[in-house]
């Protein structure tokens, strides 16, 4: 679920492909099909920029694909509709997305083909596919199976959690040049015993970055 500032709200299926409006508080709720121009495709993450909805989503047989507002903006009279952008030609599954407060874009998932996290990262324009940098986690931490749950970003400052798929031990990666080259905190978190994490945040500026996992885990790295 999310809802702009001025009261448009979205509920949206995660497991499923269905979307449904409501254009304003006390209005009725609309199915929104074919808001991805027709498609059927599936939304795991839904977040709001500047009262714009901006989603991420496609499954294990899916192009990576994340969703950004029309140019002009969420129109009642046009329907609710979403621009469909197809990051990478092969299945990825995306699972979790952040927009700093510059309208910039990170997100994160897997590519079960290859059993590695991956991390996608706007630049100039998002609209453009081939105007983001792509991460393969395997090539920063080898060829053990990795997912990657939650992705967070600060300007240059791009964070990205998630576990070991074969026993559930942590990954937390850092990067400060927006995905050039990145700082494993992973040896940080096993040696603390900390499972899986699934989400992360930057706080103070980009100072602290504030992780939540398994079991409860909710801690804080500071830079």
């Amino acid at each position: 679920f999310a809802r702009t500032d001025d009261g448009i709200s979205v509920i949206e299926a995660m497991n499923g492909t269905q979307i449904a409006v409501q254009w304003g508080p006390g209005q009725p709720w609309q199915d929104a099909a074919g808001w991805a121009g027709g498609a059927s495709v599936q939304v795991q993450d839904l977040e709001v920029f500047d009262n714009q909805f901006y989603g991420t989503g496609s499954i294990a047989t899916m192009a990576p694909m994340v969703f950004l507002p029309p140019r002009n903006g969420h129109v009642q009279a046009d329907g609710f509709q979403m621009v469909v952008v197809e990051l990478y030609e092969y299945a990825q599954e995306l699972r979790n997305m952040d927009v700093d407060s510059e309208g910039g874009i990170v997100v994160g998932g897997v590519d079960h083909g290859i059993r590695s996290g991956v991390v996608y990262i706007s630049n100039d324009d998002p609209r453009d596919a081939y105007d983001w940098t792509q991460v393969w986690i395997d090539e920063l931490m080898g060829t053990d199976p990795t997912w990657i749950d939650g992705v967070c970003r600060d300007g240059d400052l791009i964070a990205a959690v998630g576990r070991f798929s074969t026993n559930d031990d942590p990954i937390a990666l850092l990067s400060t040049d927006r995905g050039a080259t990145w700082k494993d905190l992973t040896p940080e978190f096993i040696t603390s015993g900390v499972a899986s994490l699934h989400r992360c945040e930057f706080l103070d500026g980009g100072d602290t970055l504030a992780v939540a996992g398994a079991n409860g885990f909710f801690g804080f790295y500071a830079r």
